[in-house]
């Protein structure tokens, strides 16, 4: 349910720091506030935060190489 909402612009915010979103992951644990991060991202069977952000950037490198019809219009002007 979370993991939808977390890659939601993880292209845009991933690079100003994840440590809203490590304790967000605490929480929905019921970890206490020292509970090691690498653990969380373990029992949510998911990438880091900044391993999220790169797999999403090369998705979209992807997109734009090979496949730009599945971009959105706005990447049209980009497009040659």
């Amino acid at each position: 349910m979370y993991y939808p909402h977390l890659l939601y612009g993880i292209e845009m915010y991933a690079n100003t720091g994840s440590t809203h979103l490590n304790k967000q992951l605490r929480i929905l644990l019921n970890k206490p506030y020292n509970y090691p991060t690498r653990d969380l991202y373990l029992e949510y069977n998911t990438l880091s935060i900044p391993d999220l952000h790169k797999c999403q950037i090369l998705l979209l490198v992807d997109k734009f190489m090979y496949h730009k019809y599945l971009l959105p219009s706005v990447f049209s002007k980009y497009l040659l």
